[in-house]
């Protein structure tokens, strides 16, 4: 597994939510991707990608982690702030119906690279994350949100937010 551990600064995430059943969530969740890109909600949210990380097109997965999780929330979104940075002013952001925003504190992150075919190589992360890493890391999760940032060049990462 190809990471990185990296200190991230506070944003903000803006996109559209869906709620998710966690028993099928790796069935269903392509399928709202899919929808995304037919409706206009990717036209939405390309203008309002900044430059800093996690950066491209983001997949969040709200809750779901916790034993006995049922349901959970998975939003397609796009980071549109950094919180906090000097010079940088709230962007005010259009209303869309359905859309929502999600605040990110300051965060120490495992990235993992997910290239590869999707879904099959964003979905293997997690199993090999939670089942192979994180047992022998000596790292405990922070009680973030997991981030799927999907770049430019049929590239991807994971994001696990760490406790400090």
């Amino acid at each position: 597994m190809e990471y990185q551990i990296e200190k991230c600064p506070a944003f903000r995430v803006f996109g559209l939510s869906y709620k998710v059943q966690t028993a099928t969530a790796f069935q269903v969740i392509p399928g709202f991707w899919g929808t995304a890109w037919q409706d206009g909600t990717m036209e939405k949210l390309f203008p309002l990608m900044s430059e800093q990380r996690p950066a491209g097109v983001l997949g969040i997965a709200v809750g779901g982690r916790g034993e006995g999780a049922e349901e959970m929330t998975y939003m397609i979104g796009v980071a549109v702030h950094a919180t906090g940075q000097a010079g940088k002013e709230d962007q005010p952001l259009p209303v869309h119906e359905g859309f929502e925003t999600y605040e990110y504190p300051e965060a120490t992150w495992v990235v993992v690279n997910a290239d590869g075919d999707l879904p099959k190589a964003v979905q293997d992360v997690y199993g090999v994350f939670y089942q192979e890493w994180l047992p022998k890391s000596g790292h405990e999760l922070a009680d973030l949100p997991v981030i799927e940032s999907y770049l430019d060049g049929g590239r991807q990462e994971v994001w696990f937010a760490l406790k400090d």
